[in-house]
């Protein structure tokens, strides 16, 4: 009678471990004012997604992060491990080089996510998110002091939109495209991307591009998802993706 209730007991240590070893992993960044929030958090099945929030308004679904490689492997998905995440909180300013002011405040929140793989062509990888009071920023970088680099064929960025928002886009020296709702697009879009929600605007852009091809936008009719245009880079130490920024 009693190695029963031994063996119920195991049983039901086991399910409490494997329930805790499952749950979803999620971390929360809010803008210093309080209103937008940003959520990234990995699913059980090892993928990282964010969404994006202005108070109790969806604006952006849970959406895809990390790469594809030249191979066909996505990384930041099935052997990642979220080995830690780390919070800051920035209030500064900066003195442009040029514009109409002198000083610049800089209020942020960041999270800096660190990723660990043993599998992966990579070995550690860091999603840096910022909440500002006007908008949110992530980006990629690759710590210094590993030996291993991979080859990629394209960003897995979604902006998955919660709602079949107006759009306008940039279009070179004619004139821009739009207005457009997002289940009319389809093929490739250059931002700024501006979109009109049910009470506000929203622009999609990036910032702090060294090197590589500006941003381009995908997408298919009937859906509200863009994606990043496949492009190819090489990720290795030191490596520094540019800002995706949503203004809002």
């Amino acid at each position: 009678m009693k190695n029963n209730h031994y063996l119920i007991i195991i049983a039901l240590l086991l399910a409490l471990i494997t329930t805790a070893c499952s749950k979803q992993q999620s971390y929360e960044l809010i803008s210093p004012d309080g209103n937008l929030k940003m959520e990234v958090f990995q699913t059980e099945d090892g993928n990282i997604l964010y969404a994006f929030k202005a108070g109790s308004q969806a604006l952006i679904d849970s959406s895809q992060l990390g790469f594809t490689t030249a191979s066909g492997e996505k990384l930041l998905s099935g052997n990642w491990v979220i080995e830690k995440a780390e919070y800051r909180n920035i209030d500064q300013v900066w003195e442009p080089l040029w514009g109409k002011r002198k000083i610049v405040p800089d209020r942020f929140q960041e999270l800096i996510i660190h990723l660990t793989s043993n599998n992966a062509p990579l070995e550690n990888m860091q999603i840096i998110a910022r909440a500002y009071d006007d908008g949110i920023a992530f980006r990629y970088m690759i710590p210094s002091g590993q030996n291993k680099q991979v080859d990629i064929s394209a960003a897995l960025n979604e902006f998955n939109f919660a709602g079949d928002y107006t759009a306008w886009f940039y279009n070179g020296e004619n004139h821009n495209i739009g207005p457009e709702k997002l289940s009319d697009c389809d093929g490739q879009y250059y931002p700024v991307m501006t979109l009109k929600t049910d009470r506000h605007y929203m622009a999609v852009h990036e910032a702090d591009l060294i090197d590589g091809t500006p941003l381009v936008l995908t997408t298919n009719t009937g859906e509200k998802r863009f994606s990043i245009a496949p492009k190819k880079e090489t990720l290795s130490p030191g490596y520094a993706s540019a800002w995706r920024v949503i203004l809002y």
